[in-house]
């Protein structure tokens, strides 16, 4: 994606870098991601939006916590 918006001589309207970055296109700069994780994903529908990442700092804090 840089090295596209690099590459336009007179710059991008912002229409133009929107369907650069768009993740839906073909020409999309990042790979099509279908996967469901099992290890981050909530108990039901309702539960999910958090990233992997911030559950593992929220059980790294409690635990953390618990053993102090």
């Amino acid at each position: 994606l840089l090295s596209t918006v690099k590459e336009q001589s007179n710059g991008l309207t912002g229409k133009q870098f929107h369907e650069l970055a768009d993740l839906n296109t073909t020409s999309s700069y990042l790979p099509n991601n279908n996967f469901r994780y099992k290890y981050c994903a909530g108990s039901s529908p309702t539960h999910r939006g958090y990233p992997c990442g911030l559950w593992i700092l929220f059980h790294t804090l409690t635990v953390s916590q618990v053993q102090t």
